[in-house]
């Protein structure tokens, strides 16, 4: 079956979803690795116990396919790759940037404005890194870390952790 004048398979690849450079994922997981050290540290520099949001296990294959897997397709593998044809990588990777930013935007809408400062800045910085990882699996795992985790912990309101992490938590009625 062919999609759009490719395979299945060779659609996939396009996106990035084939097999990712080693040192990229070597590097998303050591990043990864220095993210999630920040909780510990934190908590334990503020005397602040940390704990995860009720049924977490369930929510985490769902954070994975939408901050990771659908997130970096559609801004890595649809709109960043074919950028790249003919430009150079900071010139792709800015253009490439900009809806990246401007879908963030909308956490104005839900976050205290410090925090959604800081979670925008953030997503400019990290998709020209996403950029240079961008194999899917290597950006998919850095990007979900980064949404994922605060969103399984149960963070005590008076905390600055969303602030430190840049990103907020699971509403109440989710």
């Amino acid at each position: 079956m062919r999609l759009f004048r490719l395979t299945p398979a060779a659609a996939l690849q396009q996106l990035g979803f084939g097999w990712s450079a080693a040192a990229g994922l070597f590097a998303a997981v050591g990043v990864c690795l220095l993210l999630l050290a920040v909780i510990p540290v934190y908590a334990a520099l503020r005397g602040v116990a940390l704990t995860s949001h009720p049924g977490w296990s369930w929510l985490l294959p769902s954070l994975f396919a939408q901050a990771g897997l659908a997130e970096e397709a559609l801004f890595r593998g649809y709109l960043f790759r074919p950028l790249r044809k003919g430009r150079g990588l900071w010139h792709a990777a800015a253009l490439a940037t900009l809806p990246f930013a401007l879908l963030h935007l909308m956490l104005f809408a839900t976050m205290p404005w410090p925090v959604a400062l800081a979670a925008v800045l953030l997503s400019v910085i990290l998709s020209f890194l996403l950029a240079l990882l961008f194999e899917i699996w290597a950006p998919a795992l850095l990007h979900f870390t980064v949404q994922g985790v605060i969103k399984v912990l149960e963070v005590p309101a008076d905390t600055a952790l969303p602030l430190v992490w840049i990103k907020g938590k699971i509403p109440e009625r989710c």
